[in-house]
């Protein structure tokens, strides 16, 4: 499905993408899992991502086709980590780009070791 219409999507490494939804707990949205890549999308307005700046994550707009699963699909095929809800299908893009920010600094930090 073509991104950009209904929704934009933005594109994290599952691990880092788990991280980000436990910082948003009750406010995140649908979250898509590609099981095969280890990828998550997660769904936020539409045009809501039109000056994303998050490091290791890459936002999906017009002219980017997401694969969206059934509401059925299980976790060893393209599947949603969190199904959309009557309540909250997309979630906000700035409160979205605070919790990716927060988990890739999280995931990616580099630690140095004191030398003996």
């Amino acid at each position: 499905m073509e991104a950009g219409e209904h929704w934009d999507a933005v594109r994290v490494e599952r691990r880092t993408g788990l991280l980000a939804i436990e910082h948003l707990d009750g406010q995140c949205g649908a979250v898509i899992c590609d099981p095969w890549t280890r990828i998550l999308y997660f769904l936020t307005t539409a045009g809501g991502t039109g000056d994303w700046d998050v490091d290791r994550t890459r936002a999906c707009s017009s002219s980017t086709y997401v694969s969206v699963p059934a509401l059925g699909a299980e976790g060893h095929q393209l599947h949603w980590e969190r199904r959309p809800s009557r309540d909250l299908h997309l979630t906000d893009p700035g409160l979205l780009r605070a919790a990716l920010a927060n988990a890739v600094a999280h995931t990616h930090r580099t630690r140095t070791e004191p030398t003996p």
